[in-house]
Protein backbone atom coordinates (compact mmCIF):
# COMPACT_ATOMS: atom_id res chain seq x y z
CA UNK A 1 0.00 0.00 0.00
CA UNK A 2 2.92 2.32 0.73
CA UNK A 3 4.26 1.74 -2.76
CA UNK A 4 0.98 2.82 -4.34
CA UNK A 5 1.01 6.02 -2.26
CA UNK A 6 4.61 6.76 -3.25
CA UNK A 7 3.73 6.06 -6.87
CA UNK A 8 0.82 8.49 -6.65
CA UNK A 9 3.12 11.11 -5.19
CA UNK A 10 5.59 10.66 -8.06
CA UNK A 11 2.74 10.97 -10.57
CA UNK A 12 1.53 14.15 -8.87
CA UNK A 13 5.02 15.64 -9.05
CA UNK A 14 5.15 14.77 -12.76
CA UNK A 15 1.81 16.50 -13.33
CA UNK A 16 3.04 19.60 -11.53
CA UNK A 17 6.13 19.59 -13.73
CA UNK A 18 3.86 19.57 -16.79
CA UNK A 19 2.00 22.61 -15.50
CA UNK A 20 5.26 24.49 -14.90
CA UNK A 21 6.70 23.57 -18.31
CA UNK A 22 3.48 24.61 -20.05
CA UNK A 23 3.32 27.94 -18.19
CA UNK A 24 6.92 29.00 -18.85
CA UNK A 25 6.23 30.65 -22.23
CA UNK A 26 3.20 32.47 -20.81
CA UNK A 27 5.00 33.84 -17.78
CA UNK A 28 8.19 34.90 -19.53
CA UNK A 29 6.77 35.90 -22.93
CA UNK A 30 8.06 39.47 -22.92
CA UNK A 31 11.50 38.44 -21.69
CA UNK A 32 11.79 35.68 -24.30
CA UNK A 33 10.64 38.02 -27.08
CA UNK A 34 13.26 40.57 -26.04
CA UNK A 35 16.04 37.96 -25.83
CA UNK A 36 15.17 36.48 -29.23
CA UNK A 37 14.58 39.90 -30.73
CA UNK A 38 11.24 38.99 -32.26
CA UNK A 39 7.77 40.49 -32.22
CA UNK A 40 4.55 38.99 -30.87
CA UNK A 41 3.49 37.18 -34.07
CA UNK A 42 6.74 35.26 -34.68
CA UNK A 43 6.80 34.53 -30.94
CA UNK A 44 3.44 32.78 -31.24
CA UNK A 45 5.01 30.41 -33.77
CA UNK A 46 7.98 29.78 -31.47
CA UNK A 47 5.59 29.21 -28.56
CA UNK A 48 3.51 26.74 -30.59
CA UNK A 49 6.60 24.77 -31.58
CA UNK A 50 7.83 24.78 -27.98
CA UNK A 51 4.47 23.55 -26.72
CA UNK A 52 4.29 20.77 -29.32
CA UNK A 53 7.79 19.54 -28.56
CA UNK A 54 7.28 19.81 -24.79
CA UNK A 55 4.01 17.83 -24.92
CA UNK A 56 5.56 15.07 -27.02
CA UNK A 57 8.71 14.81 -24.89
CA UNK A 58 6.77 14.79 -21.62
CA UNK A 59 4.46 12.06 -22.97
CA UNK A 60 7.39 9.86 -24.01
CA UNK A 61 9.26 10.33 -20.74
CA UNK A 62 6.21 9.76 -18.58
CA UNK A 63 5.28 6.57 -20.44
CA UNK A 64 8.57 5.10 -19.21
CA UNK A 65 8.15 6.54 -15.72
CA UNK A 66 4.59 5.20 -15.45
CA UNK A 67 5.72 1.74 -16.52
CA UNK A 68 8.47 1.69 -13.87
CA UNK A 69 6.12 3.00 -11.19
CA UNK A 70 3.49 0.41 -12.02
CA UNK A 71 6.06 -2.39 -11.97
CA UNK A 72 7.32 -1.11 -8.62
CA UNK A 73 3.77 -1.24 -7.20
CA UNK A 74 3.93 -5.03 -7.78
CA UNK A 75 0.28 -5.75 -8.62
CA UNK A 76 -0.96 -9.29 -8.11
CA UNK A 77 -2.75 -9.66 -11.44
CA UNK A 78 -2.02 -8.50 -14.95
CA UNK A 79 -5.43 -6.86 -15.12
CA UNK A 80 -4.66 -4.74 -12.03
CA UNK A 81 -1.28 -3.89 -13.53
CA UNK A 82 -2.87 -2.85 -16.83
CA UNK A 83 -5.59 -0.85 -15.06
CA UNK A 84 -3.13 1.17 -12.98
CA UNK A 85 -0.76 1.66 -15.92
CA UNK A 86 -3.58 2.92 -18.15
CA UNK A 87 -4.94 5.19 -15.42
CA UNK A 88 -1.55 6.85 -14.90
CA UNK A 89 -0.96 7.37 -18.62
CA UNK A 90 -4.52 8.59 -19.26
CA UNK A 91 -4.52 11.16 -16.46
CA UNK A 92 -1.10 12.42 -17.44
CA UNK A 93 -2.13 12.67 -21.08
CA UNK A 94 -5.27 14.63 -20.23
CA UNK A 95 -3.34 17.17 -18.20
CA UNK A 96 -0.39 17.31 -20.59
CA UNK A 97 -2.38 17.71 -23.82
CA UNK A 98 -5.24 19.85 -22.56
CA UNK A 99 -3.53 22.26 -20.21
Amino acid sequence: MLRIGASGLCSTVALLMVVVVQLLPEVFDETIQRLLGIGPHPYQVVQAIYTGVAVELMNRVYMRVALRLTRWENHRTTSAFAHHQNLKVFLFGVVNCNF
